[in-house]
């Protein structure tokens, strides 16, 4: 899903083995302000961001949902989430086994976070 310069509302939506070249095969925001609540990110495979891609000052909020099994090919992605120049809101989600090629499991690569410029 993509989305530039909005706002889109999502529940109890599922974004499952998705896979793409680019960035953000499950949704890449640019620029937006997305709300998620109680979504599953599962087995996404990316450049970049798995699951969700974060750039240029989106701010997205992200309640009850799970990032599990989500794979970022670059080595410094985030398997679950990347973030640059945004700050997301994440209240009481779970990322698990996410990956970043070469990142191994630790949280840098599980949820990338957000680059100050």
């Amino acid at each position: 899903m993509y989305n530039r310069n909005s706002n889109p509302i999502l529940n109890n939506c599922t974004f499952l083995k998705n896979f793409g070249k680019d960035s953000g095969v499950g949704i890449f925001n640019y620029g937006s302000k997305a709300k998620l609540t109680n979504c599953t990110f599962n087995e996404n495979s990316g450049s970049w961001g798995g699951g969700m891609y974060n750039i240029q000052y989106s701010y997205p909020v992200i309640i009850n949902c799970m990032f599990i099994g989500n794979f970022a090919e670059s080595y410094n992605g985030g398997g679950g989430m990347y973030n640059s120049k945004s700050n997301p809101t994440i209240t009481n989600c779970k990322f698990t086994n996410n990956f970043a090629n070469g990142g191994g499991r630790d949280g840098k690569h599980q949820l990338q976070l957000s680059h100050r410029y």
